[in-house]
Order: C-alpha cells, then structure tokens, then sequence
C-alpha cells in the first residue's frame, strides 16, 4: 500500500473520542485514539493547581507520538501539536514533549518524501490534515474548560473560524460550478451561494454550447462557510425554447430577494450572441418571479454587480461586451427602475466586477483573465488600479492549481472573504483532448488582506472561515 501524509479531506473525526477514518477506509491504529483521550487528559491536567487559578503564563504540555510532535520544516510530516500553540495568546506556553518513534529514526532530519512511500503506514499528517487536526482538539479543549477561551488569541483559528475545505464546492450535477455568489437566507439561517453550472460533463457540446444551457444551482453552509453542499437548482420559469443563465447577482432588501441575472435566448456555439441583464424576485430564495429586462448600454450586457449607495439609492456595474468588455454602471432608486450612466471603466478589458467597502473604502475586482484586477475608490466614481493582481499566479492546493477568475467578496465582522472559481485541468500537463478535465470548475475561497492601501491574499494559507448572520436591510 503506497503512504501518503493525510491532508485535508482525508481524516473525518465527529468527536476526540470517535474513531478517525482515513482515506480508502484505512483506520488509523487503535493507539492513536487511545493516545488523543490521553493528550486531552493531560492538556487539562497539566498543573496541580485548577486552571483558572494558575498565574500566567500558563503552561498547557503535550505529550504524544508522531502525530503530534514537531517536525523540522523541510519534512514532509506535521505533529498536530505544533499548531496549538496558534490558538492562545503569549500568557500561555504551549510545551510539546511528543516524541516520534522508530519511524523517526529510520527517516532522519533529510527526509522530505520518504514517508509518502513507508509501506502500511497510514498514520502521519502533511500540514493540511495535522492543521486540521489542531482544530478538532481546540474544539474539544475548550469545551472541556470553557475557561480556557479567555486565552485564545484574537487573530488565533479559534476565533477565525473553521477551516473551510478545498476546494471549496464541486457541483455534483454538471461539475461546472462558476460565477459564484453568496446571500443569507433568513428564513432558514444558513448561507446560500448561487452559480452557473456550465454544462462541464455533457458529451456532444461542440465550441461554447456547454457554457450555453446552463441552469444557476444552490448550495448551502450551515457551517459558517467552511463546508457546502448542494441544494437545489433556483426555479427561474423566464424564457422559451433553448436558453441559458448566467452569472446571477443575488441581494436582499426589506424581505424581498433581488436577482440581476444574465439571460442569453438560445445555445450557441460562439459568444456572438445577445444577452441581456433581467431582474427577478423572490421570497424564499428558492423561487424566482421574472420581473422585467433592464435597458442598459448594449444588447451584450452581462454579469451584473448591485450595491447600495450612501444616500439610499442603487448602483449596478456590468460588463458591455460591445465596448471591448468594458465596465459600466447604471443606478436606481428602488431596485426596478434603472438608468444607464454609461462607462466606468475602460483601461483594460474584464468581467464579473464585484464591488464591495471595506476599511473605509469602495473596492472593485475585476475577472481580467490573468487573475484578478483591483481597483479603489472614495466615491464609487473614480477608480485607481492596484499594481499587482490577485490570483494571478496558480496556487498549489486541490483544483486551485491555475488561476482564479469571476469573484465574489463577502465582508463579515470586518474580514473579507474572497469567492472565486478555477479550472484545475487547464494546466499544461492535462490532454487538450480531455475536455471534461478542460472543462470542469471549483469554486475556492480566501480571506484578503489589507496593509498599505492595498489588497492581497495567499491561497497557499489555510483559510479559516466564520460568516455571520445578516440582518435584514430596510
């Protein structure tokens, strides 16, 4: 049996307690869960004195195998217990006194792969899963003394959230997910993303015919965003005959869902085509009533982008594919009526704008096919380029491995959250007669940065994710 280092995806553990399940159904050894009750044991019982009564620093020592001990940095093996001390402020020492065994020995500090190719081993984590790992013994710590959190670094995982999965969300009808965007379903209390599902596995779809005939699926979190799962396809009834969905914008005002979405009348194997930008409506997020045909600049409007002004009306940006894919904008009072107010923007080329505040300002990424471009502005008028894009180089996690294209950002409790999508097999080393791996889209998520007027994000980092309920705008 060929050994890899667990990484995300891999181990599922429900409680400290529970056996933990590897892939391709391996259990980990039984000595394992019975060493993970006894690092518990310990953390909790590590002074004489009750927890709350010591003095800082307060020392927390772990005591464990090679799962848990620390590991020199160009191993290829992580110890969940060199994470943990991440989680507290500096009035707590973390001591990690694990120690691994025979395995240890044999490899040695120049090991790197090594232990990818340990026969009948199934029971050490790369970074992801010993991350992971950390995680659900924080979790289970800080239950078990509930006084604990006082001590958890503000910026710690802990309080960041959980550790959102990648990719993030595969569709399991079409495998097409893209486009994604996010809104808070009130009535049920969980998150719902929208998305075009591109027609990805479907055989016979010559030129862009499979980016045609797309419905827009749902996908639900009730987990704050770390994990999602497929729901639904939105009941949209407009349009007869042969005709596609794209790229849908979903709002919330005074009980009402809003939804700017890109209707394209037929399947068509090139992009010379008209689309248009329709307004839909809805009480449950689940049902769409068509509500009219917004006249905007062209006939090739698409990917709209809707927020709320400061004096209470509405702004629309969007792509006008006739103006050499410039971005445009249009405003409105009420949400129904909409005047066109012409270009935005026009350096450069881009689609799927996304406009978002943040740190005092308005922020705008743009798809420009080479990541994302960012632009800033004080007034929603006048836009300054940043230097660098976002997303432009490929990361290295599963399916993010190429650029990232066509965002959305949510902001929660002063934390941006950037939603995008990849094509994983558009890398060199994929057969350009595969065209289901050519095809085929993941969304992904990051948190951005912002030091020095500017916007940045690591997708190599692990992300950890806590969306918070949203009120009901008026």
């Amino acid at each position: 049996m060929k050994t890899t280092p667990i990484g995300l995806g891999d181990v599922f553990v429900p409680q400290a307690t529970a056996p933990i399940v590897v892939a391709q159904s391996v259990l980990l050894r039984r000595r394992f869960v019975t060493a993970l009750c006894f690092y518990l044991l310990i953390l909790l019982l590590s002074s004489v004195t009750p927890l709350w009564a010591v003095e800082t620093p307060l020392r927390l020592v772990i005591i464990g195998d090679s799962t848990v001990c620390e590991y020199p940095p160009e191993h290829a093996c992580c110890g969940w217990g060199q994470y943990i001390q991440d989680y507290f402020k500096d009035t707590v020492h973390v001591i990690n006194l694990a120690k691994s065994g025979k395995l240890y020995e044999q490899l040695g500090t120049t090991a790197n792969d090594v232990v990818a190719n340990m026969p009948q081993d199934r029971t050490h984590f790369n970074e992801k899963g010993a991350r992971m790992m950390a995680h659900l013994v924080m979790q289970e710590l800080t239950q078990a003394e509930p006084r604990l959190t006082k001590e958890l670094a503000p910026e710690g995982p802990m309080m960041l959230g959980k550790l959102a999965a990648k990719p993030l969300f595969r569709d399991p009808v079409h495998d097409g997910a893209a486009d994604p965007v996010l809104c808070w379903n009130h009535a049920e209390r969980k998150w719902f993303m929208f998305y075009t599902n591109r027609r990805a596995n479907v055989p016979n779809t010559p030129g862009v015919t499979w980016v045609h005939g797309t419905h827009i699926g749902i996908a639900e979190s009730s987990d704050d965003g770390a994990t999602w799962k497929y729901r639904a396809t939105a009941n949209i009834t407009y349009g007869q005959g042969e005709y596609s969905y794209w790229a849908p914008e979903v709002i919330e005002h005074d009980g009402t869902y809003h939804m700017y979405l890109t209707f394209v009348p037929g399947i068509f194997t090139d992009w010379s085509h008209p689309r248009d930008i329709i307004h839909l409506t809805s009480k449950d997020l689940l049902n769409w009533k068509y509500e009219s045909t917004l006249k905007l600049s062209s006939n090739r409007s698409i990917d709209a982008c809707v927020i709320r002004l400061p004096n209470g009306t509405w702004r629309m940006w969007y792509n006008n594919e006739l103006d050499h894919k410039s971005i445009y904008y249009a405003d409105s009072p009420d949400l129904y009526k909409w005047k066109d107010r012409g270009k935005a923007m026009g350096e450069r080329p881009g689609e799927g704008p996304k406009v978002f505040r943040w740190y005092g300002c308005c922020w705008m990424v743009v798809d420009v096919w080479k990541g994302l471009g960012v632009y800033k502005s004080d007034d929603c008028l006048n836009w300054t380029r940043q230097a660098k894009n976002l997303l432009e180089e490929p990361g290295k996690g599963p399916d993010d491995k190429v650029k990232g294209g066509h965002p959305d950002v949510v902001v929660s409790n002063n934390r941006a959250f950037l939603f995008y999508f990849t094509h994983p097999g558009r890398q060199n080393n994929t057969p350009k007669s595969s065209l289901y791996e050519q095809r085929r889209s993941s969304i992904q998520v990051v948190e951005l940065k912002y030091k020095d007027g500017q916007l940045t994000c690591d997708r190599d980092k692990p992300t950890y994710i806590k969306l918070q309920p949203v009120s009901k705008k008026k």
